[in-house]
């Protein structure tokens, strides 16, 4: 925005130069047709006059530089202006998308802890089973024994009886 005024200023000063030297210039056209008589006086005031309109050409011609370079910035601002503003949209597509990744991510981590959670609990269940049936494999074992020596034991008396019978 201060470019802008900076641009209006100078135009102002272009068009208030040009106004000037064109005032002098006719100043100049109207002394050189009055001629009147001696000529030294007309013409230190018209070499004057032209010396200054030879300043204020300069002037214009610095001045319409000024304004040309200031236009020259104007335009590479905003060129660069659009180019950030474009980058800045890159920007913020990408953290969307980045954005929109990580929350997936967030969601299948989720999902695989829980599944992680039900399969620990699973194997925690199966460990008690296993540890039940364990128990009862090694009561039934135990009963097995006993029942086999109660057998054999029954055997043994009955052979015994049989023997002594004999």
């Amino acid at each position: 925005m201060e470019e802008d005024s900076e641009v209006t200023a100078l135009k102002k000063q272009v068009d208030e130069l040009t106004k000037e030297r064109d005032a002098l210039e006719k100043d100049v056209e109207t002394l050189c047709m009055q001629n009147v008589g001696g000529g030294g006086a007309e013409k230190r005031a018209q070499q004057m006059l032209l010396d200054r309109i030879a300043k204020l050409e300069r002037d214009l011609q610095k001045r319409g530089d000024e304004l040309r370079l200031a236009l020259e910035g104007k335009d590479q601002i905003a060129e660069k202006l659009a180019q950030q503003k474009s980058s800045q949209r890159q920007v913020e597509q990408v953290l969307k998308d980045e954005m929109a990744k990580s929350v997936a991510k967030d969601a299948d981590i989720q999902f695989y802890m829980n599944k992680a959670a039900s399969v620990l609990g699973d194997t925690n269940e199966m460990k008690e089973e296993l540890e039940v049936l364990r128990e009862a494999s090694a009561q039934m074992e135990r009963e097995k024994k006993e029942k086999a020596w109660a057998h054999e034991g029954a055997l043994r008396q009955a052979r015994e009886e049989a023997l002594l019978l004999q």
